[in-house]
């Protein structure tokens, strides 16, 4: 569908969406959900706000011109079905082909945000030729006063004309603005999505009329977004710079990591982009990016979960300095990520079907630091290939008594050399009705008792969801007990630690480790560019 923007009418529709729907929830009107979330934490760490895309819901104008109840998952559904071998199309899972007019499809994202540790969401606001454009969704968000999540609108104004038309005031205001709606200085805040030259007369006539109206103003920022003329240089990132209007009263930083290498080193100088305002410089990232559903030109590189959490705890630590060496307020500092929900973009915090829940937790490790939630992934060494397998029953069984509180997975494999899957062993594994426990078919080559480790991991990483997904790895070998509960680290760069005792009964400690940041990069974008794609090993 074709997007035209105005000036005049694409932000009055904002202003009006802003200052109206004084409405009580019809879902369940006795009802308020606070989702129960301590949200304390505000003050130790700027709270994070995630873009929202409101096209999930068929709208007249896709009807007409894309057949009837088009929406962007239709070219999620195409793209999975076209994409390269070497390409995986991110799609829902535990949400599923939503629509976004379903109260309880609204419910569960605000669950989901809240859960682990985000705070709102910035809903993008179109407005095309004459008329709103996807708002019905929004309009609802409105209605569902149980659902307290805040927000603040962002005017997506793509493929504007390059000259303001003056204001038009033939909308009406209302007094009353939503207390979910985010505020600075007591005013609510509007972000205009794509800013040039002409911020000056938007920013000045929104003010304007704000203050005909008798409210106490608007808060208005431009976003520092990536395509912007300024190109960012990793190796002089604090020569980067963007004009800003002077009537701006702060700017969001959009995407900066929009980068076409994941690496660490554009990781870290991306977080040091200068403060392009002196009060109100909120920074931000993305998750991922992939445009092949909605341009069907696919990306062989891409995020991963661990890079998203390293970059997410940088950014908040720099935000964190700001608010400590210049005094500023915590509650109305923020960083911004783009997306919750982009998924025709490959650009999606929810869960999907390659990562699971893992950017979530990745929220939860960077804003709530929470440890007792870890997932250990145990990669199991088995000697054994014909029962009884006695010593697989001994390691299984002292996991199951001292792990309780920590969520494991067992991947075992075999290291006899053989050119058939030892069978006898992978029934066992199979058929002991442990949804925790799996049998991995390894390459011949790593099929020996002398393979690392390390050559282990290195194939595990890009071949298998667990791995990929869990926090820590713990590398055993079948007969080695746990003969304690394991000691949890003081933060999520620390190891888990495990007293054992091997089959000498010898005491030893092995360490559950995180996976280095680098060796996941590289071993996920190795298997995007490999022809054979990502056909998953694990039973």
């Amino acid at each position: 569908m074709r997007r035209r923007h105005t000036y005049a009418f694409g932000i009055l529709f904002a202003v009006l969406v802003f200052f109206t729907w004084k409405l009580k929830s019809t879902k369940n009107p006795t009802k308020n959900l606070s989702l129960g979330i301590d949200h304390s934490f505000v003050t130790q760490a700027p709270r994070v706000l995630f873009y929202f895309f409101p096209q999930w819901h068929p709208v007249a104008e896709n009807n007409r011109l894309r057949g009837w109840d088009f929406t962007d998952w239709v070219l999620i559904r195409e793209a999975a079905e076209t994409a390269p071998k070497n390409n995986l199309i991110q799609q829902p899972t535990e949400l599923g082909w939503y629509n976004l007019l379903s109260y309880n499809v609204r419910l569960r994202q605000a669950q989901l945000l809240k859960q682990y540790g985000g705070y709102g969401f910035i809903y993008h606001v179109y407005w095309f030729n004459d008329h709103p454009v996807m708002d019905e969704a929004l309009r609802q968000m409105l209605a569902d006063s149980d659902i307290d999540v805040p927000y603040l609108l962002c005017w997506a104004n793509e493929d504007w004309f390059n000259r303001w038309y003056g204001g038009d005031t033939r909308v009406i205001f209302h007094v009353n603005i939503n207390p979910r709606y985010i505020k600075v200085n007591g005013k609510p805040v509007f972000q205009v999505y794509q800013a040039d030259t002409d911020m000056d007369l938007v920013f000045r006539d929104f003010k304007k009329w704000s203050s005909e109206f008798g409210f106490p103003g608007v808060h208005c920022h431009q976003t520092l977004a990536h395509f912007h003329k300024t190109p960012f240089n990793r190796l002089e990132p604090l020569k980067y710079r963007i004009p800003v209007s002077a009537l701006a009263d702060g700017v969001t930083e959009f995407q900066p990591n929009f980068i076409q290498n994941w690496t660490h080193e554009h990781i870290t100088t991306t977080a040091q982009i200068p403060r392009h305002h002196p009060s109100y410089h909120w920074r931000g990232i993305h998750v991922d990016w992939d445009y092949g559903p909605r341009h069907h030109r696919f990306s062989n590189q891409r995020s991963h979960p661990f890079l998203f959490e390293q970059h997410l705890r940088l950014v908040i630590e720099a935000m964190r300095n700001d608010i400590l060496t210049l005094s500023l307020s915590p509650k109305e500092q923020y960083v911004t990520v783009n997306a919750w929900n982009e998924w025709s973009e490959g650009n999606a915090m929810e869960p999907s079907n390659f990562y699971g829940r893992a950017y979530l937790e990745a929220l939860e490790v960077a804003v709530l630091k929470r440890v007792e939630h870890s997932r250990v992934c145990v990669l199991l060494k088995s000697f054994t290939l014909q029962s009884p397998f006695n010593a697989m029953n001994k390691t299984l069984r002292s996991l199951e008594t001292f792990s309780a509180n920590i969520q494991w997975e067992v991947l075992a494999y075999s290291a006899y050399q053989t050119p058939e899957v030892p069978i006898e062993f992978m029934n066992y594994i199979r058929h002991m009705n442990a949804h925790d426990v799996r049998f991995v078919d390894m390459p011949l080559h790593l099929q020996h008792m002398n393979t690392s480790g390390s050559e282990i991991l290195k194939y595990m990483i890009p071949h298998c969801h667990a791995v990929r997904n869990a926090h820590y790895i713990l590398i055993l070998l079948e007969g080695e007990i746990l003969r304690g509960t394991p000691r949890a680290p003081d933060n999520w760069n620390e190891p888990w630690v495990f007293p054992l005792e091997n089959c000498r009964v010898q005491t030893i400690w092995r360490l559950a480790q995180r996976i280095g940041y680098l060796e996941v990069n590289k071993a996920v974008f190795d298997v995007f560019s490999l022809t054979l794609g990502y056909n998953q090993r694990c039973e």
